[in-house]
């Protein structure tokens, strides 16, 4: 099976919390260039601007889940491929609509389609997985950590799409 390595994204994420876009124009360094856009648009100028690849943060959550349990084998001339689809991604409040302490922290969330096609493009499985905000199998982050730190960025998104990956490709081994 092949991974295709052009993974459909959104055009922008969802960025949910008061002082998001603050966070990342000042602490990501951003600034005055991205002056007037959204937190969204904020978030994925300071994306780009630290070379974030989510099409390949997504791909490789998928390749190393392929491969540490075996699911199927990895060739660049295979009879099937393996296309990917983010429909979500970004990153929301964890605690209760930040109520519970004076800090607002986050969790990421991703939602992703998997289809799976033989090489006439005809559709052998497809699945859509995702996991919220609200899961205890991601670590939280305030968006001053995030926009400060892009490895935490790219900790907390690879977190979250090795997840996404794991539920998908278990679903897949099942049928």
């Amino acid at each position: 099976m092949t991974i295709d390595k052009k993974v459909l994204l959104p055009e922008e994420p969802y960025i949910q919390g008061r002082d998001s876009r603050k966070a990342f124009l000042v602490g990501g360094g951003i600034g005055v260039a991205a002056e007037g856009k959204s937190a969204a648009q904020v978030f994925k100028a300071y994306m780009e601007k630290n070379n974030i690849d989510l099409g390949k943060i997504v791909v490789d959550s998928f390749e190393d889940n392929i491969r540490k349990d075996r699911i199927l084998i990895l060739r660049d001339d295979s009879s099937y491929k393996l296309n990917l689809k983010v429909n979500v991604y970004g990153f929301a409040e964890s605690r209760f609509l930040g109520l519970v302490t004076p800090e607002v922290y986050r969790k990421p969330l991703m939602n992703i389609s998997a289809t799976m096609v033989d090489i006439n493009g005809m559709v052998i499985w497809q699945k859509t997985g995702y996991v919220t905000s609200n899961s205890d199998k991601v670590t939280e982050y305030t968006f001053e950590e995030l926009a400060k730190n892009p490895s935490k960025t790219i900790e907390s998104l690879s977190e979250i799409a090795a997840l996404v990956a794991s539920e998908l490709m278990d679903d897949f081994r099942s049928n």
